[in-house]
């Protein structure tokens, strides 16, 4: 995916970054530098701030409840949580949703678009 010319990325939690990214040097230096009078202290006035986020993953914790490592365990567990509610919705092929295939037969169809 392209956003002005540069390549956007997706991260593990499948949201696309990139897009508030500055263009050029001179977009860069703006936006980073702090000037007089946008209400700051006027020794910050030329320099700069750097903000810092840290994203700590959960991955054993992910990992512990993977529907894709047994898939016909799986598929039961995502019919336990979802129990009560058409299953259509959950099922996406990009982005989001729960990834699994279901089990052969069409005994699942009717989880899927219940009559």
């Amino acid at each position: 995916m392209l956003s002005g010319g540069r390549g956007l990325a997706r991260n593990p939690f499948h949201f696309t970054e990139g897009f508030g990214n500055p263009v050029g040097e001179r977009e860069t230096a703006e936006r980073a530098l702090v000037r007089a009078g946008q209400g700051e202290p006027e020794w910050a006035v030329g320099g700069s701030y750097q903000v810092v986020r840290i994203i700590r993953f959960a991955t054993e914790l992910w990992d512990k409840d993977c529907f894709r490592r047994d898939l016909a365990q799986g598929f039961e567990a995502v019919q336990k949580r979802l129990a009560g509610e058409a299953m259509a919705k959950y099922l996406l092929t990009t982005g989001g949703g729960y990834f699994f295939v279901p089990p052969p037969g069409d005994a699942w169809l009717d989880a899927v678009a219940p009559a």
